[in-house]
């Protein structure tokens, strides 16, 4: 548990052991005063580098991230989250036809899975925490997962707590994600009778993109989505009535670096005047300022981790001289002409 940490430490802490999975410029700066980075791991447990933990298969881990956070003890232990992960076996479409889910896997299945991950990781790490994309308070923990952490953008931070609050009364940890909403690429041609285009989030009526006002707009929601996600998965997570400050557990994760093609990418675009004519007659929509996403995610980094760092610096400045020099140098700012459109 947290004990005498205050809020601040907590916070920077729990913020650091989210840099230490993003690579980015975003926290370079953040990653400076991170738990161990790889080569301290390497250095740590050779074994990880030499024997990977488990080769789990892609039919039960789509997609699978993991890191290496301190917790509020002081115990390092890794988490693994997963994507789509405990599904229903079964799907109705919109003309009442029901289908098999095509990457189900049972509960028992995915129990065998998360139950031989930890006994392979059990000489090296005292704890595992492993976090399931579900909102199925039943069979996640029946599946062997310690918590839950969600990718769906199209959850509303205002709905956070009440999944926080299920989760808690489940036993279950949570990580909700910080976020600028969803703006989908919709495909050029499809077969599928029951496709309709997304819709954009946050909501925001009468949206015209034709329109450097529209565009604007666009981009001043979708700033106040990671505003009000930040705000909100910071305050469930330390609410001390729920489970995650109970424990001593704190994750704080971006939804996505690089997802371009469903509109929720922090990587910076390109600024408007710099999209070609071919690029504009695709219609991208980009806003004046590209970055504003990831401006808007470093203010916010920046009121908590400023004075983490300063205190850092001064209680073992030849720590930090060694880290920036060696970990995750501050890359160099790159040609406009290369940024993502």
């Amino acid at each position: 548990m947290a004990g005498a940490r205050t809020r601040r430490d907590f916070l920077a802490q729990g913020l650091w052991a989210g840099a230490a999975l993003a690579v980015s410029p975003l926290v370079a700066a953040a990653a400076q005063a991170a738990p161990p980075g790889l080569g301290d791991l390497r250095r740590l447990y050779p074994d990880l580098e030499r024997r990977p933990p488990l080769d789990l298969s892609t039919r039960y881990v789509p997609k699978l991230g993991a890191l290496l956070p301190r917790n509020a003890d002081g115990r390092f232990g890794p988490v693994f989250k997963s994507f789509r992960t405990v599904l229903p076996e079964i799907s109705t479409d919109c003309l009442g036809e029901e289908h098999p889910v095509s990457d189900f896997t049972c509960d028992s299945s995915w129990r065998r899975q998360t139950d031989t991950l930890r006994d392979t990781l059990r000489a090296d790490f005292d704890h595992v925490i492993l976090l399931a994309d579900s909102l199925e308070f039943a069979r996640t923990p029946a599946s062997g997962f310690d918590g839950i952490g969600i990718y769906d953008n199209f959850i509303p931070p205002e709905q956070y707590r009440g999944y926080a609050e299920g989760a808690s009364r489940a036993g279950l940890l949570f990580s909700f994600n910080v976020n600028p909403g969803y703006d989908q690429i919709e495909p050029r041609e499809t077969s599928d009778p029951c496709y309709a285009p997304r819709d954009f989030a946050p909501p925001t009526p009468s949206l015209d993109f034709g329109t450097a006002v529209g565009r604007e707009r666009a981009a001043l929601a979708s700033a106040a989505r990671i505003r009000a996600s930040w705000e909100e998965t910071l305050a469930v997570q330390l609410d001390p009535d729920l489970a995650n400050a109970r424990k001593g557990f704190l994750l704080v994760y971006v939804n996505s670096f690089n997802e371009w093609h469903e509109g929720h990418a922090f990587e910076p675009m390109k600024d408007w005047a710099e999209l070609t004519p071919d690029e504009r007659a695709l219609g991208y929509r980009n806003p004046e300022r590209g970055d504003y996403r990831l401006r808007t995610l470093a203010e916010l980094q920046r009121s908590i981790l400023e004075p983490a760092l300063r205190k850092a610096r001064i209680s073992s400045a030849p720590r930090m001289e060694r880290v920036a020099s060696s970990w995750y140098p501050r890359p160099a700012s790159s040609p406009t002409s290369s940024r993502r459109v």
